[in-house]
């Protein structure tokens, strides 16, 4: 039956209540079976239904433009079996981006665990990306505390900016800790998302703004890509 049709208004009203309800009887058998999914699951349907009502009012024009290489952070979801998903780090492909443009190419990053075993869809990149946070995030940190103790000129207003730049610097580092021991790109994850999956950065004062992988990494990546996508055998 065709719900679209308005004709079909109160099947699909019923069949909505047996969906809803069918929804909240697996998330209440999953939190004994398996909690934490359950609560990804239902965090993922509240952020869903907040996308949602973003659609209407969301412009890209207000995001920065996300040069190739970028590090960003994104909301990828909650998706099926082995499909990426959550929040993560993520590199742009893009070769250009504009103001206006809704969506970005990325391939998803992943932290080094211990005895993590390589795959041929994997790319190396060490400590790359953290140490590209740590420098400038520390940096930012040390220079407006410096700014604040120093200077006797500040008003309180400036002070608050200062403090909350602080915070955001010392917020995006711990998140970035994860990455300390190493990271590695899935190549076979690669995906385009919409802007409104973006967290970090979501303007050009961000601490997370301007960091690029390096050419050479970026370049790897690509020729990845090629192998897996283009060539008859890797």
């Amino acid at each position: 039956m065709d719900f679209k049709n308005k004709e079909n208004k109160e099947k699909f009203l019923q069949f909505k209540s047996k969906t809803l309800t069918k929804i909240k009887n697996f998330l209440d058998s999953e939190i004994e079976a398996d909690y934490k999914k359950s609560v990804l699951l239902t965090y993922w349907f509240n952020d869903y239904i907040s996308y949602l009502k973003q659609e209407k009012t969301f412009n890209p024009v207000y995001f920065p433009i996300y040069d190739r290489g970028s590090v960003i952070q994104v909301d990828l979801g909650f998706n099926l079996g082995n499909e990426y998903g959550g929040l993560h780090y993520a590199i742009v492909l893009n070769r250009k981006d504009t103001k206006q443009n809704p969506v970005l190419t990325v391939v998803p990053i992943s932290s080094i665990k211990k005895n993590k075993k390589w795959r041929i869809h994997d790319v190396n990149l060490s400590d790359t990306i953290f140490l590209a946070i740590q420098l400038k995030t520390e940096t930012m940190v040390n220079t407006l505390e410096e700014q604040i103790k120093n200077s006797k000129n500040l008003d309180q207003s400036t002070i608050n900016k200062f403090n909350q730049k602080i915070q955001e610097g010392k917020d995006c580092l711990e998140m970035a800790a994860k990455l300390n021991k190493g990271s590695f790109a899935i190549c076979n994850q690669v995906t385009t998302i919409d802007k409104m999956r973006i967290k970090n950065p979501t303007k050009d004062t961000s601490p997370l703004y301007g960091i690029k992988i390096p050419e050479e990494l970026l370049n790897e990546i690509a020729n990845k890509l090629h192998k897996m996508y283009w060539q008859k055998a890797y």
